[in-house]
């Protein structure tokens, strides 16, 4: 299962050793936890339906996402 860890950049590279160590227990668990970072991120809506686009091009929301930023539109998009 694919689940995304959002972070904003300098954040993440404060948090390096977190994430790390997130993904590599999730994929004992049989989780990819991918890191996207907000500034690449997007939120918008396409013939009524919400869309999220990761540089310009738009992307499949995943299935769960750990939020560790303040950006409460992405949160509740992924609630």
């Amino acid at each position: 299962m694919l689940i995304w860890m959002i972070y904003q950049e300098a954040d993440a590279k404060k948090n390096e050793w977190y994430i790390k160590e997130h993904q590599e227990i999730g994929k004992t668990l049989g989780l990819e936890i991918e890191l996207k970072l907000v500034e690449n991120l997007e939120i918008g809506v396409k013939e009524g339906s919400l869309i999220i686009s990761e540089n310009k091009k738009i992307v499949e929301p995943p299935k769960a996402a750990i939020i560790r930023t303040i950006w409460p539109l992405l949160s509740r998009s992924e609630e």
